[in-house]
């Protein structure tokens, strides 16, 4: 597994490929995923207590 870590807005919820991150106080935020080999995505939504969305994806390439 790898770590996708970030920091937000405080009291923002994150998502990553579909599942809920880990959010301190702070608005830092992890989540340990594994990859498959080959090209993977990695999608990330944050959202505010106001409702507002951002979204940002990557896209990587793993290989073992």
């Amino acid at each position: 597994p790898i770590q996708i870590k970030g920091k937000t807005d405080p009291d923002s919820n994150v998502i990553v490929n579909d599942f809920q991150a880990i959010t301190d106080s702070s608005g830092n935020w992890s989540y340990n995923l594994t990859l498959s080999n080959g090209g993977s995505d990695i999608k990330v939504i944050a959202t505010d207590i106001a409702g507002n969305k951002t979204e940002k994806t990557i896209h990587v390439n793993y290989s073992q």
